[in-house]
């Protein structure tokens, strides 16, 4: 390797970049690389230093987490636990994440755990939720961004258009768009509550227009009646 090629990025010195090798002359590497290597170690020890003020009385009890994440959720999967739900505080901890699209990704993940800890079918949420993608949906506008979001935008809105005509658009699809789509909270959490409509069989998925003066208490009252319709 020479001694003018960075052993991270392998740039060549060519455009001014102070260069430093190794005691052996094995390896070297660029002034570009050396920093952000540097930041990349003081941020790790300082997130070290964050976990240890962090640290708390190990008599307090495991479940007293002030937040559910997806994560969260992911981990009793992975661990095969049997948590006990509490619908109420469960509802709560999904709505003390941080934004909008956090709270769709751990509602997701937790309907669909209680869908299976509630032994039901295995494509129950999917089915409960085709409102979402159908022909009178609330969110057809989104239908083509959804779909090159998910398909990639090779494709003319003509050809997407066809494909949406033949139901190429699943459940999975709409709620990835929302959950990591970029959009405004109101957007995000009036289609949290349409999502939550559909698990609870309400007759009609239009969240209320008085949604995004109080949303996460009309959200609550919703989540809990669908997390109940999930494990009856």
């Amino acid at each position: 390797m020479s001694d003018s090629q960075c052993s991270f990025c392998l740039s060549e010195d060519h455009d001014g970049r102070k260069y430093l090798t190794s005691d052996h002359n094995d390896a070297c590497i660029c002034s570009n690389c050396a920093m952000m290597l540097t930041q990349y170690v003081l941020n790790q020890n300082s997130e070290e230093d964050d976990d240890e003020d962090e640290i708390t009385d190990s008599t307090d009890t495991a479940d007293t987490a002030d937040v559910i994440s997806a994560d969260d959720v992911y981990s009793w999967r992975d661990d095969g636990s049997e948590r006990e739900c509490d619908f109420d505080g469960d509802a709560t901890l999904i709505l003390n994440n941080h934004d909008a699209s956090s709270v769709l990704q751990a509602l997701s993940a937790y309907s669909n755990y209680l869908s299976d800890k509630s032994d039901q079918h295995e494509d129950f949420v999917r089915d409960a939720c085709q409102k979402l993608v159908q022909e009178n949906s609330p969110y057809k506008d989104k239908f083509i961004d959804a779909y090159k979001m998910s398909y990639g935008d090779d494709y003319s809105d003509d050809d997407i258009k066809e494909q949406l005509d033949s139901g190429a658009l699943i459940v999975d699809d709409i709620v990835s768009y929302f959950s990591f789509g970029n959009l405004d909270q109101d957007t995000v959490f009036n289609f949290v509550y349409s999502y939550l409509a559909c698990l609870a069989n309400s007759h009609s998925i239009e969240p209320p227009k008085n949604l995004s003066s109080n949303p996460k208490e009309i959200i609550k009252s919703k989540m809990i009646e669908a997390f109940h319709n999930l494990e009856s």
